[in-house]
């Protein structure tokens, strides 16, 4: 078996039923985050310069604080969440009563790069924002693979998604947790798996995926 080449099993959204894992699988829970300034906003104010890297809403941070009642029992061993402040917050507030370190990862950042809310902020921005300071888990965020202008791979969704399958084929966890954005999870189960099943992928949405190698 070539541990690179993984396909998609199985994709169920919002249902909190336990799996059960065979020899080689791998459990991969998707979050979309909360919601965001971003969502609520208009398509001409989305343009301006001040929703750069916008955060949750009030209304995103109740969602995303539910989301720990189910999340504890995802078991997960590894939990990956984009780069961007709505995703951090998303990530921090569902898993905060895990022991388990946040990854950021840019590689399962939101596309649509000419959108200012989708083009991140360097690590230090990120690490002195007192937005994201306050938030509970946010001392076990892991910031190592942030470099400067790592939004600009946005638009590379098809290779983003490619490098995250071969990540999941190499990783010794078998059950991981990523809180992403709508434009990563619709690329990945639509236009790479060609998954067919239709998804709501609103705001919190989780879907709970299973990946085995490719015989």
């Amino acid at each position: 078996m070539d541990y690179r080449q993984m396909r998609l099993v199985s994709a169920v959204e919002c249902v909190d039923t336990p799996i059960e894992l065979k020899e080689g699988q791998r459990m991969v829970v998707f979050v979309r985050h909360g919601q965001s300034r971003g969502n609520v906003a208009g398509e001409a104010e989305r343009m301006a310069a001040d929703f750069r890297d916008c955060a949750l809403t009030e209304e995103g941070q109740k969602q995303a604080t539910a989301l720990k009642a189910v999340a504890d029992g995802w078991r997960v061993q590894t939990i990956i969440a984009s780069p961007l402040t709505r995703a951090i917050q998303t990530a921090c507030l569902a898993f905060q009563e895990s022991a388990i370190p946040i990854v950021t990862w840019p590689i399962v950042t939101e596309a649509y790069g000419y959108l200012p809310e989708c083009q991140g902020r360097p690590r230090p921005a990120l690490t002195s924002s007192v937005e994201l300071q306050v938030l509970p888990k946010f001392e076990r965020v892991c910031f190592d693979n942030v470099s400067d202008h790592w939004w600009d791979i946005a638009d590379d969704v098809d290779s983003r998604v490619k490098a995250f399958i071969t990540w999941l084929g190499h990783t010794p966890h078998s059950r991981v947790g990523v809180v992403t954005h709508w434009g990563f999870l619709n690329h990945l189960l639509r236009n790479h798996c060609r998954w067919r099943e239709t998804f709501s992928l609103h705001n919190c949405t989780y879907i709970k995926t299973v990946w085995e190698p490719k015989q």
